[in-house]
């Protein structure tokens, strides 16, 4: 039995790589056109991401640094 989490999946950035910095806001924001992304925001194709906790999102981002 397979029980995967959500595919949360981001758009490009308009530079290519960026470096989030310490203390930076950054956000995952389904507005921002999905090859937008810049050091403040990044488009994703997860609409409901707003809709999480942030518990769970921590652990998305947690499975994502391990993979």
């Amino acid at each position: 039995m397979d029980l995967q989490g959500p595919k949360i999946r981001i758009g490009k950035f308009t530079e290519g790589k960026i470096e989030l910095m310490p203390c930076a806001t950054f956000a995952i924001d389904s507005a921002c056109a999905i090859d937008a992304g810049d050091s403040t925001q990044v488009g994703t194709t997860y609409l409901e991401l707003a809709n999480e906790s942030l518990q769970a999102i921590r652990y998305y981002l947690m499975m994502a640094l391990l993979n």
